[in-house]
């Protein structure tokens, strides 16, 4: 007996909405488990350290061959260049994407406008570039906002120097310790006076209100009835195409959204101090203290005393975890096996690459798709100039600074036979470099070099392993004349190995060092 028409009808249309069901089922099913996988670990992320490296110090180069001081704020130019608020070394720095530091501005530390290598800072934490090009600064030991134009000029947009937080026009306002700040398409630059813990917003006219916060605390409200809590830290915002501000809560562990007229509201984190991933507001932080959104409209975030970056997709309301394995230590590799120290600052580039600047690491590290490769320096076994007797050093980066901060290089060379490399200290305590990042073939190898001491003084030779990690040392006491000698190995070519030496200087005593004759030999 045949089935009805309509029965069959029913039936088809049946099986039809059970297809539809199990289809519907299977994609909820991906995106579920798309969503609670950890971090991005999914898109073959791999961190590596771009610039600086972590002996700290101060001097421009390439790569690793460049040092920093303690690296908190940094921003990006439609270029992709960098821009870093060295706060130790009280300079601002420009990387190119090639991996080129140069000073962008700043010398000693101090206050003073004028052209870029004349100025002065104390203590930059926050830099931020508008549409044209324009770099601005959180000086944060001069309570001030200051303006680097496109001809290098440095301003004082606002602030008095004063320690307050008085609202007002350009230098009629005053700022409490500013430690970082976002430039949004209009020109409004908003800004996190950590020593008030509030929310100013300085307008193209530079009028300075007060946009939310009052003292510290915790409370979502709007304007002045809202709380923060910034005191002691250095936090770094950003701000959507709609003008929201969003901000790394470090003390309450949150991430906070401020709205263009003042409400805020907590889109992440809760009272739990920790790690833990998941919905939005059910996930904890550990002092974040810095945020950025990436091309797909997620917040990354620098998650300071959990040595990890985090990511908070906005749309689906949950943290995971991008990088770091929670160890404080600088180790590259894969994302979730790698180790950061301090994250301090984060920014993503055109390609969608993060910059990190790892604050007590002394280094900006990245954080890149492996899949999408690169170029990598081919690996060579010589030296450049491996005994310095023909060219003058070319391909090390030599630097001084003083040990209670501040770049001084004081430097001079030696001729008794040889173009050996002398630090004099002049009476302050020095920590004194010369060091170069090269690519090595893997293998067994031998660093030696004479080396010089006087009373007071201490020399070092050193390896920074290529993922990072401190290698192996020798050292040459005081008043002493040898030769220094290192065994290492390198087990991957394809990225440098950091030669370096040291010399410490007494504060009391007019000492000096002397290194020449690097040989590197493969074993």
């Amino acid at each position: 007996m045949k089935q009805p028409i309509f029965s069959r009808l029913n039936n088809s249309h049946s099986r039809f909405k059970l297809r539809q069901l199990v289809m519907a089922v299977i994609i909820l099913t991906t995106l579920l488990l798309l969503a609670f996988l950890p971090g991005q670990a999914q898109a073959n992320l791999t961190v590596s350290t771009f610039a600086g490296n972590s002996i700290g110090g101060y001097a421009n180069g390439n790569g690793q061959s460049a040092l920093f001081a303690a690296p908190i704020g940094i921003a990006i130019d439609a270029n992709d260049n960098l821009y870093v608020a060295d706060f130790r070394n009280h300079v601002i720095r420009k990387i190119t994407p090639g991996g080129t530091v140069t000073t962008f501005a700043g010398s000693y530390y101090g206050y003073g406008d004028g052209i870029a290598q004349y100025a002065r800072f104390y203590g930059p934490a926050g830099v931020a570039v508008d549409a044209a090009g324009n770099v601005y600064v959180a000086d944060y030991g001069n309570h001030r906002i200051r303006k680097i134009d496109l001809n290098g000029q440095v301003t004082t947009l606002a602030g008095n120097g004063q320690r307050s937080s008085t609202d007002g026009v350009g230098t009629a306002a005053s700022f409490y310790y500013p430690s970082g700040l976002t430039v949004d398409k209009a020109g409004n630059i908003y800004v996190l006076d950590a020593g008030s813990s509030r929310v100013r917003k300085i307008d193209p006219n530079r009028r300075v209100t007060t946009l939310a916060g009052n003292f510290e605390g915790y409370q979502d409200d709007i304007g002045s009835r809202a709380l923060f809590d910034f005191h002691g830290v250095a936090p770094q915002p950003c701000v959507d195409a709609r003008g929201n501000v969003y901000i790394a809560d470090p003390w309450n562990s949150r991430i906070r959204k401020v709205a263009p007229d003042g409400t805020v509201t907590t889109i992440a984190g809760s009272w739990d101090y920790g790690t833990t991933d998941g919905p939005a507001l059910e996930a904890s932080f550990s002092s974040a203290t810095a945020v950025t959104l990436d091309k797909q409209g997620n917040l990354i975030v620098g998650d300071w005393h959990a040595a990890k970056v985090r990511k908070v997709d906005l749309t689906a309301q949950r943290v995971s975890t991008v990088a770091g394995n929670g160890n404080e230590a600088h180790v590259d590799g894969p994302a979730l096996r790698a180790s950061f120290v301090r994250p301090g600052g984060v920014v993503v580039d055109s390609k969608g690459n993060i910059f990190v600047s790892d604050y007590y690491d002394n280094c900006i590290r990245k954080i890149s798709n492996a899949a999408s490769g690169g170029s990598t320096p081919a690996p060579s076994t010589t030296l450049k100039n491996p005994s310095f007797e023909e060219d003058g050093w070319n391909g090390w980066s030599i630097s001084s600074i003083a040990i209670e901060g501040g770049p001084s290089i004081t430097t001079e060379y030696v001729t008794e036979g040889s173009s050996a490399l002398k630090f004099s200290a002049g009476g302050r305590a020095l920590n004194d470099y010369c060091l170069q990042a090269i690519n090595l073939a893997p293998g067994n190898y031998t660093i030696t070099c004479d080396a010089q001491t006087s009373r007071g003084t201490v020399a070092t030779l050193g390896i920074i392993n290529a993922n990072g990690s401190q290698g192996p040392t020798a050292s040459l006491g005081s008043l002493l004349t040898g030769k220094l000698s290192v065994n290492f190995t390198v087990t991957d070519g394809r990225q440098p190995t950091t030669i370096y030496f040291i010399g410490k200087q007494s504060r009391y005593l007019r000492s000096w060092v002397i290194v020449d004759n690097f040989v590197l030999t493969k074993n």
